[in-house]
């Protein structure tokens, strides 16, 4: 199983979305980046929240497997929802999951 990170964005400007970048590119962990507007509406239907932009999951799927939007959104991990953060909050949360060696102190 590859664990990795889907961030929900958007075609405008969204402070989350640009914090969320910022920070995943200053610690080197990739992301799958997902447009809203590329979510089918029936995948959208199963979740237990709504989904928005700045919305960031963790996905556990096979190796090898293609990465569809479809197959991504199947592969995560609803409990890992991290709906709009700040600097502070996203970085427990990438250690919390095992992206972070040690928690973010400021």
């Amino acid at each position: 199983m590859t664990t990795g990170i889907i961030l929900v964005s958007q075609t405008a400007y969204n402070p989350y979305v640009a914090l969320a970048r910022d920070i995943l590119k200053r610690y080197y962990i990739p992301c799958h980046e997902i447009n809203i507007k590329a979510i089918p509406a029936v995948c959208l239907a199963h979740w237990p929240e709504e989904i928005q932009p700045s919305t960031l999951f963790i996905a556990r799927r096979e190796p090898g497997r293609a990465a569809t939007v479809e197959a991504l959104l199947a592969a995560v991990d609803a409990a890992s929802m991290l709906r709009r953060p700040v600097n502070r909050q996203l970085e427990d949360w990438l250690y919390e999951h095992g992206f972070l060696k040690r928690p973010c102190r400021r």
